[in-house]
């Protein structure tokens, strides 16, 4: 992939959207359990006492009233946060006219003595 032209970039691109995948994945897998937690939330907010844990508390409340609002966008934080954390490369990618895949066969010819 890093041998053709923006191949850098659309790698990026890849791994953003398959940890986004992931993050829907894990969702389904644990669906019963964040149902249970939600549950087990709305039970323990009538006794919370403190102002920021009625603050966390109204947060969740929200979150679990639509979860798959929730999960859409955790989804989306997690495309935004890789693509952030892999800018950089992806910059790189998307500035890349084709060298990269001669470069890179330059140096296995030079690791090779050829």
């Amino acid at each position: 992939m890093l041998s053709i032209k923006k191949g850098l970039a659309a790698v990026v691109v890849v791994f953003a959207l398959t940890n986004t995948i992931l993050v829907l994945l894990l969702v389904r897998l644990f669906d019963q359990a964040l149902v249970s937690a939600c549950l087990g939330q709305r039970n323990s907010t009538s006794t919370s006492t403190s102002t920021s844990t009625s603050a966390i508390a109204g947060a969740l409340t929200k979150a679990c009233e639509n979860i798959d609002l929730s999960v859409s966008l955790a989804g989306m934080s997690v495309l935004a946060f890789t693509l952030l954390l892999y800018w950089p490369q992806f910059a790189r990618g998307l500035a890349d006219v084709g060298f990269v895949g001669a470069s890179l066969r330059g140096e296995r010819g030079r690791r090779w003595g050829v």
